[in-house]
């Protein structure tokens, strides 16, 4: 290689700089090290330690040798605007400004506990450059981060999942940029403020400029880079399903999410899910795809990968925890593989201009009937569920929030089977005819479902009800019916503090005005 190459090949990891005057003072080890307050013997590249532990060695830059108590006046990080991604680079005319309506502000929820110490050492260790980093840091931990893990899921997948990310973000300053987005924008829902709406998108803006410099490191024949390289993909979709002005980039970090993992399996000699982290990182982009997928049920949008789709599914069925059950194994995507399959095939021929033959229709109305007999008995709802939902171990509670899920989704097809064989009015445009109004078995059972205190428990604190909440609100036909489905966004939408959900919301308002349902004051 030649030196001009050498020069222009960076040998670790870009660190985002910043200018300061502040006195320095002498700091040693590496961050790992530091991090886990561990002595090192400082040799270079890589420590002894690091180099035992197969873990990627990563040193302090000048910036980070400043003065602590000079870092509370630093700077907001601005976004570089010479480097960009390809597939993830933001159009600053897309960015759109955040709804006008807002959730009444919660009180956050601080808990303290002993897994949360890997964070306690991160913030001392210095790795902020302010105040404004450290609390947006804080609120992705509190607040942010819970919600993405469904409450079904064993208890393992939290447990690793938090670490896992604070001890990759040293690695890679581009997760360090993507948490402190997500932390910004998610408290800006709930306070208006404009200081933390502008940090949002600097922060964001610097994390796509962070992955594009890195794609050209990532050697999935190596542990610890390359996963947090691809967490901060993941989690600037994540950011776009939060903070509406970034919605339009969901699908270009979805994509490069794919093209990392299947340069992973092509590369790594691990096993495809060899920890509870590997299996949220591939239930996060299946449940992803799956969600762009039939985000609109009646025009044609986004399509799947299919052979990433096949394959995923394939990781997925074939790997497992033998401490887990089947209800507790998904920490994502919380219904079966299969049934998520099903649904898509549906939509498919739901977004078609052509009307599907009859040899297609009986195929999907033969495999709705079997989904069909696994929705649950009406006789439970109507009771209000389990008595002592809160006291059930684990397992059963997993068991329950299960039924509910796949109920609710087959209860949501099952409506969307109903709009296609009476009418295929459909076309490639958002503003085309929708389905009319339906009263049925369908919208009756879902909504039994949804006033379910135990089904409650669950369901308004996770993600997995705005696509079947979507397709209740098309069949709404009466103002009862209308409450029920805009209480349940509501109440989502406090719980996660997700911009996506407004958007559903406004949907189904301009709906239903448009069927003569004018809300009640």
């Amino acid at each position: 290689m030649s030196r001009a190459k050498e020069a222009n090949s960076p040998k670790t990891m870009p660190y985002p700089k910043y200018t300061s005057s502040a006195t320095l003072r002498t700091k040693t080890g590496c961050l790992m090290c530091r991090l886990k307050r561990k002595k090192c013997n400082e040799q270079k590249p890589q420590c002894s330690r690091c180099m035992k532990s197969n873990r990627v060695c990563s040193w302090p830059t000048q910036d980070d040798l400043r003065d602590r108590r000079h870092r509370h006046g630093s700077p907001v990080p601005r976004p570089s605007s010479s480097s960009s991604l390809e597939y993830v680079s933001p159009d600053p005319e897309h960015v759109e400004p955040l709804h006008e309506r807002r959730p009444a502000r919660r009180p956050l929820c601080i808990k303290v506990s002993r897994e949360i110490s890997p964070c306690d050492d991160l913030v001392a260790s210095g790795h902020f450059k302010s105040d404004l980093e450290v609390d947006c840091f804080r609120h992705f931990l509190y607040e942010v981060m819970p919600p993405l893990i469904l409450p079904s899921s064993h208890a393992s997948y939290r447990a690793e999942y938090l670490p896992a990310t604070t001890n990759m973000m040293p690695m890679f300053s581009g997760l360090k940029n993507v948490v402190l987005a997500c932390g910004a924008s998610h408290k800006q829902f709930h306070t208006g403020n404009a200081d933390l709406y502008e940090a949002g998108l600097n922060f964001y803006s610097q994390a796509v400029s962070d992955v594009g410099q890195a794609l050209h490191l990532v050697d999935w024949k190596r542990d610890g880079f390359e996963d947090s390289v691809l967490l901060t993909v993941v989690l600037l979709y994540v950011h776009g399903i939060i903070f509406c002005g970034t919605k339009r980039d969901i699908r270009k970090h979805l994509d490069g999410a794919i093209q990392l993992m299947t340069l992973r399996c092509a590369q790594s000699r691990k096993a495809p899910i060899s920890r509870p982290f590997d299996r949220i990182m591939w239930e996060s982009i299946l449940y992803q795809s799956f969600r762009q997928s039939v985000r609109n049920p009646f025009w044609k949008d986004y399509q799947p990968d299919d052979k990433f789709y096949q394959f995923a599914e394939k990781v997925l069925d074939s790997s497992g925890f033998s401490y887990m059950t089947d209800r507790e194994s998904s920490p994502v995507i919380g219904f079966p593989l299969k049934l998520q399959k099903f649904i898509i095939s549906v939509v498919r021929v739901s977004q078609s201009r052509v009307k599907p033959d009859v040899e297609t229709l009986n195929c999907l109305e033969s495999e709705l009937k079997y989904w069909e007999s696994m929705v649950i008995d009406e006789q439970v709802c109507m009771d209000g569920g389990h008595p002592d939902y809160l006291l059930l171990n684990s397992s059963d509670r997993a068991e329950a929030f299960n039924q509910h899920s796949t109920s609710l989704h087959i209860l949501a097809t099952s409506l969307l089977m109903h709009w296609i064989k009476n009418s295929h009015d459909v076309s490639d445009q958002p503003c085309c005819h929708l389905p009319p109004p339906i009263d049925s078995w369908q919208m009756d059972r879902a909504l039994k479902i949804m006033t379910c205190t135990e089904s409650k428990q669950g369901w308004t604190r996770c993600y997995l009800g705005s696509w079947p909440t979507l397709i209740f609100g098309y069949a709404a036909s009466d103002l009862r019916s209308i409450e029920i489905l805009r209480r349940d966004v509501q109440d989502r939408t406090a719980q996660m503090s997700s911009g996506e959900d407004l958007v559903i919301l406004d949907e189904l308002e301009l709906v239903w005005r448009q069927r003569g349902f004018t809300r009640e004051k």
